[in-house]
């Protein structure tokens, strides 16, 4: 089947060729910019970009950059002859088929011919697939996540609306209050109007409020964002001010390096408190290794050492000596010992810190040095050479203190104390099996067993061989070694009875144990099995997913390019004809190419994962299933759409006229309104009284003589204007834009003066008023409380939680939710909000989340002394400056001096080395 590309990468161009679009222009100076932003960082450019991709080494590098991995080991880097040229392009195409990244209808010939639209098509292909199909919001991705965007962060401006990636920014508005809405004081976006493009977009005079008075002249609005924030200046200001329908891929290209600027004020705030808990728990990781491995050598040393001192007396000692090493022996257990022992306490309990603090947190197990096992082994030995001292030494004091009958008295005394010292250690043996035993019924239950992964399985199959092979030995070995004791040593003993009644227990559970396990092995094998069997359905829907999506946006772009506006003066022939083609062509393709595949390759894999209980993969099912959804809907709006146009083309006269009358009205309310606003009579009790009046009277009250009512009637007759298209009125200078202004001026003008006013009855009141600096969590909170009942409902919360930009299912929203809402009110306050928010920002610590967390802040793979300065605070960024390896990068200027930056690749697989 003959692969299908965009409609306007035609193959009817080549390089050279006269183009009457101007969009071929726009573009190749768009996307010419773009990669040479990336190449930029080898030392490498273009000049003309259907010459300069032709021997494919630009292209491998670009890929290479965007997609932060290897393209291919080897290829020709000295490209001579077209088939060398050819062997290269081929290596890079191949490279985004293998990343999913489908380029149709384009080949390695087109590029070496210098096609210009479909290099054109090429690169925007890597521009979609690199940087725009990353955007995402509110679970809206690519091209309607970043229009949701634009339009969230635009709400607060009434005279700037965004619809699309062409009209909407041909005024210069829309870029200036993107900058002006995430940084107000770079610009003065109230000086500026919407029929003055060219300024806006680069020319005009754009003044902070603190330097108004100098008149300093700012950056135009493109060079301010490349100067403050590096944002590559991609467009010319002629390829949009002022122009009827720039190009909306160039648009669109430049305004997703705003959002990747602009949007990323939560997740820098997360991406540095990711790393400073990833320093954090280096740190403690490193004090744990200092602490075990400065303790462990002198435990060792300290056991070794004593297991050597403790030797029973010769058979001659006197009665004092065996008293005297008695006497130092208990003082022994009174002083030196209790510290040891608790020294090996807090050593074991660092060890196991140490292991879980790395398990925890994705690092290697660490090696101990020496090893727990062998102190713990060498503490065990000196036991019984204490226990065997001991016992010498009593025994030898008895004999001492008989004299003549010494020796009868040593033969009944000596068989009673090591009968005590064995069944000291029945006992501890005893308690060890139960223990165990305790441990094996704990470890291995139904719940314990119930495994909802692969990984767990194969986790719990390891265990339970680890139990079967290294386990049940040892332990069978003590509960032999327990049976052999009693039957020996302990028949007569006092206390045998009982003793003899926990090892017939022991020896019953012990039994019922290996039993259990053996069926807890088949049931784990069995789990095995088919958690592996889910993971191949997992993993071939997963690839059905990555093949469909190709699929699926090919024809979401179809649906796209089916404009009605492109038909000129819309009529209604036209709009017929283009409908008619739409029907014919594109809408039984979503059923056929989309839809049916879903159901066969994806959707028929519900029920398995579902047994399975794979939560994330039935969450990527349905959120596949969302976007299929939405592609129907999206096919059955546009042929609404279409259908809706053939019937408008009529209606646009007498609209028109509706809205130049309500326009002049408009104006002569709005300046009676203003000149009422500047009176000023009366008290100032009287003033605002006034003032509030009038405010309900024009701006509250929508009815038809008032200011508000007729700004509706004429945002009513403005949105069917827009819906048909119509953008320009012969009938009237004023447009909706210039009627918002001048409306917000009249709220803006009124509630200026209200709060002089306020101000002015208070500092009369109390003599002075203290500003307070709210909390940003405060500010995002109030934000969400859309009733401003000061608590955050339950629709309020997850809203707040989505764009945010939380990872969390509405469930778990909803679990959230109940979990906060401690009083069962329904609702959640301030404080509650607070907490929350503060544990979310607490990311992982995986070695991808702090690389990712570095590459948010750096953009790049280096990050400056200067940028670690101004993100952390003193103690992390001396950590992080002290231990990250330092580089010198060359600039390109020759005379330059290399330029120190921080290594973070390396810093951070060294973080989690161990």
């Amino acid at each position: 089947m003959e692969p299908h590309f965009r409609s306007t990468y035609g193959r009817g161009s080549m390089a050279g060729g006269n183009h009457n679009e101007g969009w071929v222009d726009v573009q190749k100076n768009t996307f010419t910019r773009w990669a040479n932003t990336h190449l930029s960082k080898k030392r490498m450019d273009i000049t003309d970009v259907y010459e300069d991709l032709k021997d494919g080494l630009r292209l491998i590098a670009l890929l290479q950059i965007v997609s932060r991995q290897q393209v291919a080991p080897k290829y020709n880097k000295h490209p001579k002859m077209r088939i060398q040229k050819l062997e290269n392009l081929n290596l890079a195409f191949n490279f985004m088929a293998r990343n999913g990244v489908t380029v149709t209808n384009i080949g390695s010939s087109d590029i070496v011919d210098g096609n210009s639209k479909l290099v054109l098509g090429l690169l925007w292909t890597i521009i979609k697939a690199y940087q725009v199909s990353d955007i995402a919001v509110d679970g809206v991705s690519g091209k309607d996540g970043l229009l949701l965007w634009c339009k969230r962060s635009l709400a607060d401006y009434p005279t700037v609306e965004v619809n699309n990636f062409t009209t909407s920014w041909t005024s210069g508005l829309a870029f200036c209050a993107l900058i002006h809405k995430h940084y107000p004081t770079l610009l003065d976006f109230d000086s500026l109007t919407a029929e003055n493009a060219e300024h806006n977009v680069n020319l005009g005079k754009l003044f902070a409020p603190k330097q108004r008075a100098n008149s300093m002249d700012l950056s135009a609005a493109f060079t301010l964002a490349e100067s403050k924030f590096g944002i590559p200046q991609l467009l010319n200001v002629a390829d949009v001010a002022g122009n009827p329908k720039p190009d909306d891929k160039s648009i669109l290209t430049y305004v997703s390096l705003l959002f990747q600027e602009f949007a990323s004020d939560m997740q820098k705030k997360k991406a540095i408190t990711t790393i400073c808990k990833a320093v954090g728990m280096a740190q403690r990781i490193t004090e744990l290794k200092t602490h075990y491995e400065t303790s462990a050598p002198q435990l060792l040393d300290w056991y070794t050492t004593k297991i050597s001192s403790w030797t029973a007396p010769e058979a001659t000692a006197s009665l004092a000596t065996v008293q005297q090493a008695l006497t130092l022996f208990n003082e022994y257990k009174r002083t030196e010992r209790p510290t040891y022992e608790a020294a090996f306490v807090q050593l074991e309990s660092c060890a196991g810190r140490w292991i879980a603090a790395c398990k925890n947190n994705h690092r290697p197990d660490p090696t101990m040095t020496p090893a727990l096992d062998e102190i713990a082994a060498l503490r065990k030995t000196l036991q019984e050479n204490e226990v065997q001292y001991e016992t010498a030494l009593r025994a030898h004091v008895l004999q001492c203190q008989q004299n003549g009958t010494v020796p009868f008295i040593c033969r009944t005394q000596r068989p009673m104390l090591r009968t005590d010292a064995i069944m000291n250690t029945v006992l501890s043996d005893l308690v060890k099996l139960e223990t165990w035993l305790d441990k094996v019924a704990a470890e291995f239950n139904e719940t314990t067993l119930a495994v909802p992964s692969s990984v767990q399985a194969e986790e719990m199959d390891e265990s339970l061989r680890f139990f079967e092979t290294v386990e049940v030995p040892r332990y069978r070995h003590v509960l032999e070694k327990v049976q052999a004791a009693a039957s020996t040593h302990l028949s007569e003993h006092l206390t045998s009875a009982t003793t003899t009644g926990r090892i017939q227990e022991a020896e019953a559970r012990f039994e019922a144990t290996l039993a259990s396990m053996a069926a807890n092995k088949e049931t784990v094998a069995a789990a095995l099995v088919f958690q592996r069997q889910v993971d191949a359905v997992a993993k071939e829907m997963r690839a059905s997913m990555k093949t469909l999506k190709n699929q699926l946006e090919e024809v979401d772009e179809l649906i796209d390019d089916q404009n009605v506006h492109a038909t000129g003066d819309a009529s209604e022939d036209a709009l017929a004809a283009m409908k008619a083609e739409f029907e014919a062509n594109i809408f039984p393709r979503v059923d056929a190419d989309v839809v049916a595949a879903f159901e066969r390759d994806i959707a028929s894999q519900r029920d398995i994962l579902t047994q399975a209980n794979r939560d994330a993969d039935l969450a990527a099912l349905d959120a596949f299933q969302k976007k299929v959804d939405a592609l129907v809907a999206k096919r059955d709006a546009k042929q609404a759409e279409l259908s809706q146009a053939v019937e408008d083309a009529q209606k646009r006269v007498t609209l028109s006229l509706s809205f130049a009358a309500l326009a002049t009205q408009v104006v002569d309310k709005a300046a009676s309104t203003t000149a009422q606003i500047n009176a000023a009579e009366g008290s100032l009790a009287d003033q605002l009284a006034n003032l509030l009046a009038l405010d309900a009277a024009e701006l509250h009250a929508a009815t038809p003589e008032t200011l508000l009512g007729l700004m509706e009637a004429l945002e009513a007759v403005s949105d069917q204007l827009e819906a048909l298209r119509v953008f320009s009125n012969a009938h009237t200078t004023e447009t909706i834009q210039s009627c918002r202004a001048l409306f917000s001026g009249v709220q803006s003008a009124l509630l200026e003066r209200q709060h002089a006013l306020e101000k002015e009855i208070a500092m009369d009141r109390l003599g002075h008023i203290t500003p307070t600096q709210l909390q940003e969590v405060q500010e995002v909170f109030n934000h969400f409380d859309v009733d401003k009942d000061g608590n955050l409902a339950r629709d309020e919360f997850i809203t707040a939680c989505k764009a945010l930009g939380f990872d969390m299912t509405e469930d778990e929203c909803h679990n959230m939710f109940d979990e906060l809402d401690a009083d069962k009110s329904e609702d959640i306050s301030l404080h509650e909000f607070s907490t929350f928010c503060a544990e979310q920002l607490q990311s992982g610590t995986t070695q991808g989340d702090v690389l990712a967390a570095f590459e948010m802040l750096a953009k790049d793979k280096t990050i400056s002394r200067e940028k670690v300065l101004q993100h952390f605070d003193s103690t992390v960024a001396e950590y992080l400056i002290e231990t990250m390896p330092h580089l010198f990068e060359k600039q390109e200027e020759e005379d330059a001096e290399p330029k120190e930056v921080l290594d973070y690749n390396s810093f951070s697989a060294h973080l989690f080395q161990g």
